[in-house]
């Protein structure tokens, strides 16, 4: 449903200090916006919390470029077509003028700026890896004064900032001491552009005879903050640049990507996701049932030696449900030596509803070479419009008295007909306990019991 515009109030103030002398009066009440590249998409889908809007695009005082002996000021509304285009950002800062070219298409580009990137505080923001590198510097103001804060501090959290409701980003100071130092930027994405990253990375290295003097990665999507790669940036330091080092550097991110946000230097928290025995309130020896694997046989003569194998669990890597059929492979095999496997259906449920399929083909050249090709189709992305969880459907449902989607009692019954002697049977024997960590796909026993099928478990 899109917004009703008589719903909302838009003033813009004809300077900075009239702009934050406004969010100082009533603080909180007011949501600042720059080129509303973000704002209007929540807008246009009916989903724009903020009532009451302050326009602070083309103020003055924050789209200028100023370029200082020791260091470049960039305005926090200056857009990405201002730090692609400029010349000392192109020349001394080439990793933020490379996000600013990645960002979205030529529109998203005009009217987006870096401030609102930064305040937006996605962990998927093209242009926060490069001012990570670059160490770069915040200036905020408020009528109560201006504060300068290092941008490496400033998120402190998925969508949280140490930004008072009462200030604003005037500033991104940027020191003009990188001008020896390789720099080199990825944006890995579904797509070539306008994509959304998933992992986004930017690096500047300087060499000093032969060896690394220098050097700084920065990476974004991977966490729910952009984070310096501290880890791999220590081990490379002052080592020459071989192709022999390269697993050890690669294999060094990790404990950087289990998440390491401002204060941390880079050490890493313990495990991100707590299993169940360590919430707060759980006895820890508890054996509560929290996962189960189960291959099971259908008694009748349609689907005679046809098992199926059933997974689910809390704290998994992924919140998705699919139905996979894996079709069994011909008696005949036309391509031997190849190694096929069986062709397979998905039914995707949820998040992502739509069908895929997985057959092989063969590689075009000479050599007969066959690999697996997926087919996909997402409803989304046929159709467009907007999701609603499952909760929501069945609550509408239930309002126009629509039982279509609702189990029926018997096969409640059925269900549970199956579960109750497993329960029953847990009681009298307790098995030993196949325990498994959050974040894990589940316990090895659940691997062995498609192992002895010969077969393995989907990562979807």
């Amino acid at each position: 449903m899109r917004s009703n515009p008589t719903d909302y109030q838009l003033v813009a103030p004809a300077s900075l200090q009239a702009a934050v002398s406004l969010l100082a009066a009533e603080p909180g009440g007011w949501l600042p916006i720059a080129g509303g590249t973000d704002v209007m998409v929540q807008y246009a889908a009916g989903k724009l919390p903020a009532r009451r809007l302050v326009s602070i695009w083309n103020l003055p005082e924050l789209r200028r470029i100023e370029t200082l002996p020791d260091e470049i000021r960039i305005g926090a509304g200056c857009t990405y077509t201002d730090l692609r285009e400029h010349a000392s950002v192109q020349r001394e800062f080439s990793l933020l003028a490379r996000a600013a070219a990645w960002t979205g298409g030529i529109a998203n580009q005009n009217r987006g700026t870096i401030g609102g990137n930064i305040v937006n505080a996605s962990p998927a923001a093209d242009s926060l890896p490069a001012l990570l590198v670059y160490e770069a510097e915040l200036i905020l103001v408020s009528v109560r004064g201006e504060r300068r804060v290092p941008y490496k501090n400033f998120h402190t959290g998925y969508k949280k900032t140490t930004l008072a409701s009462d200030e604003l980003i005037r500033t991104i100071c940027l020191a003009r001491r990188f001008s020896e130092h390789l720099a080199h930027a990825r944006k890995v994405g579904a797509r070539n552009a306008q994509a959304i990253s998933k992992v986004c990375i930017s690096a500047l290295g300087r060499c000093a005879a032969g060896l690394v003097d220098d050097v700084r990665i920065a990476v974004g999507s991977v966490a729910p903050v952009p984070i310096r790669l501290t880890e791999t940036e220590r081990l490379v330091t002052g080592k020459a640049i071989e192709p022999a080092a390269a697993p050890s550097a690669g294999e060094s991110t990790f404990p950087c990507l289990t998440l390491s946000p401002p204060g941390t230097g880079g050490r890493g928290l313990p495990p991100a996701v707590p299993g169940y025995r360590q919430e707060k309130g759980v006895n820890p020896e508890s054996s509560t049932e929290t996962y189960v694997a189960a291959r099971l046989l259908i008694d009748n003569w349609r689907w005679a030696d046809v098992p199926f194998y059933l997974r689910t669990g809390k704290r998994l890597p992924r919140q998705v449900s699919e139905i996979a059929i894996h079709f069994r492979r011909a008696p005949h095999m036309v391509f031997r030596g190849q190694g096929v496997a069986g062709n397979s259906l998905v039914l995707n449920i949820q998040p992502d509803e739509g069908i895929s399929i997985c057959f092989q083909a063969k590689l075009p050249g000479q050599e007969m070479r066959l690999r697996a090709v997926p087919m996909n189709f997402s409803y989304h992305a046929a159709f467009g419009g907007e999701e609603r969880s499952a909760y929501a459907t069945l609550i509408a449902d239930c309002m126009r008295g629509d039982a279509t989607l609702f189990d029926r009692a018997d096969g409640v019954e059925a269900a549970w007909a199956l579960v109750d002697p497993i329960l029953a049977a847990w009681r009298e024997v307790m098995p030993k306990f196949p325990n498994y960590a959050g974040g894990e796909w589940g316990p090895r026993e659940a691997d062995e019991l498609l192992e002895r099928d010969g077969r393995h478990w989907r990562k979807p």
